[in-house]
């Protein structure tokens, strides 16, 4: 038999908008991918971190520091510079000449380069394009030479915000960052300013251990100075008869010596009572000018063996101020006994006075052999040596000028050394 004929009389279907869950599935591959992506990255971290903290020196340091930057955000070419009070100064560079770091060798906060910016602001700075950035028109040039056209400058902070340096990389196109990459790089800078603290905290230390080494050796020499004129003048004074005139010159050393050997005992003791919180100011009114008056008295007859010509310049009326008038002559004679020693012989010597009624200011000036400028900020140190045949040939322990700025501290005041 025939089968019978088939017709379709409806159809249906079931549809399902499945698009939400492809959003949703392939937002959890790239969640998944930059997790991957992050833990890559905290691994690199981590291993550079290790061989950071593994270098011998800030030098060795701070190139490791640059080349993990560079190679993080693929730029081409950057700089390390590092902040020393006042301007930048370079330490490290890739790609650039000696022409560039001629260039940018004294970065001020006032300037409008990448680094200046950080200088002044102590955030990051992204110059994304410096052909059309307006502020960076006075470095395109040497951009372009250089032949850079993004710039990102990121500041190295202490945990209190204290500026250490800046680091900068440079890409030769212009380049976008990612928040992540930014993220990172910050991660990276924070690591290196912990690594440039404990590197100057380690070499403060070795320093210090240095100055304390010669400190003792330059006391042990003072001390045993005056041990043979004062053994002369006892040997003297046992052969000499009653009435010899010897025995007056003997009497003389004596005298000498044990004076010499007094003021060093003192600057000890003053150095250990300060240096513990010892000392109490005894203040009172007083008038600045008299307290001068009083030391040029106590200083001339130095001033005058060496045949300086002293210039004393003090304003007609008085300077009244509440001073410990003990110490602050101790001060004021320190320096200007300090340049009577340390200027040659028939030099000038001024020791001037003024004040804008809020602060008074003495200066004790010379044409003496000066310091140099890399041993200004330290001169005031504790156990601080400068040139050791000069400072052995003039006698003294070295801690006269740290007396001197803890005593004007004291008195609320500063002191510096130009």
């Amino acid at each position: 038999d025939a089968l019978p004929i088939c017709r379709v009389i409806g159809a249906s279907k079931i549809a399902r908008d499945i698009s939400l869950r492809l959003q949703i599935e392939a937002e959890n591959a790239r969640s998944k991918e930059l997790l991957q992506a992050e833990a890559r990255a905290l691994t690199t971290l981590n291993a550079w971190s290790l061989n950071l903290w593994s270098c011998r020196s800030l030098a060795e340091g701070l190139d490791s520091v640059l080349d993990a930057l560079i190679a993080l955000v693929a730029a081409d070419m950057g700089n390390v510079q590092l902040f020393d009070g006042h301007a930048l100064r370079f330490v490290a560079r890739r790609g650039f000449d000696d022409a560039f770091e001629t260039f940018f060798a004294r970065v001020q906060a006032t300037d409008e380069s990448a680094c200046a910016r950080v200088l002044r602001t102590r955030g990051r700075v992204l110059i994304q394009d410096v052909e059309t950035d307006a502020a960076y028109a006075p470095y395109r040039e040497v951009a372009r030479r250089a032949g850079y056209r993004t710039v990102l400058s990121l500041p190295l902070l202490t945990g209190q915000g204290e500026l250490l340096g800046v680091v900068t990389v440079h890409f030769r196109r212009v380049r976008t960052l990612t928040e992540a990459e930014l993220s990172r790089m910050d991660l990276y800078v924070r690591h290196a300013s912990d690594f440039i603290q404990r590197c100057r905290v380690e070499e403060a230390l070795v320093e210090a251990d240095q100055r304390k080494d010669q400190f003792l050796a330059v006391l042990a020499h003072e001390l045993r100075n005056p041990l043979a004129p004062i053994r002369s003048g006892v040997q003297a004074l046992r052969l000499s008869p009653p009435d010899s005139p010897i025995r007056d010159t003997a009497l003389a050393i004596l005298d000498r010596q044990a004076t010499h050997m007094t003021r060093l005992v003192d600057d000890l003791l003053d150095a250990s009572r300060i240096r513990s919180g010892k000392i109490a100011l005894q203040k009172k009114r007083i008038d600045l000018n008299e307290v001068l008056s009083q030391v040029v008295e106590n200083c001339r007859s130095t001033i005058d063996e060496a045949g300086h010509d002293l210039v004393v310049e003090m304003p007609p009326e008085p300077i009244v101020l509440e001073a410990d008038p003990i110490r602050l002559t101790q001060v004021i004679a320190n320096l200007l006994n300090n340049a009577a020693k340390y200027t040659p012989p028939k030099g000038r010597i001024v020791l001037a006075a003024k004040s804008d009624r809020r602060f008074a200011q003495v200066s004790v000036q010379d044409n003496g052999t000066g310091i140099a400028a890399d041993k200004l900020a330290s001169v005031f140190g504790m156990f601080a040596q400068l040139d050791q045949t000069l400072q052995r040939a003039q006698g003294g322990l070295g801690i006269g000028l740290s007396l001197v700025k803890a005593l004007v501290e004291l008195h609320d005041g500063t002191v510096e050394a130009f």
